[in-house]
């Protein structure tokens, strides 16, 4: 897989667990935050992949285990800590 499809696959489930909060809101609010964030997370690492996709792998990169999905990823706070150092267009408060 090259790395457009993986940034596409991405932007696919960050979109998934959005429209998946959006749908829970009202029956499940519980999962519907729980899905919230992981849509916000997944939308930060899109930005970092959009970057390079080193900025989304915790610790020493390998682009064949990347493509594998045999890596830790940064969580909520690495990003956007990369964001604000790395890339500086974090969030803001």
């Amino acid at each position: 897989m090259n790395p457009t499809e993986l940034k596409n696959r991405l932007i696919t489930n960050a979109i998934d667990f959005l429209n998946r909060a959006i749908d829970d809101f009202h029956p499940h609010p519980k999962y519907s935050i729980i899905n919230f964030y992981s849509a916000v997370e997944l939308i930060l690492k899109a930005r970092l992949f959009h970057e390079h996709w080193t900025l989304v792998v915790q610790g020493e990169p390998d682009f064949e285990k990347f493509a594998r999905g045999d890596f830790q990823s940064v969580n909520f706070r690495d990003s956007s800590k990369r964001l604000t150092q790395i890339i500086r267009s974090g969030l803001s408060e």
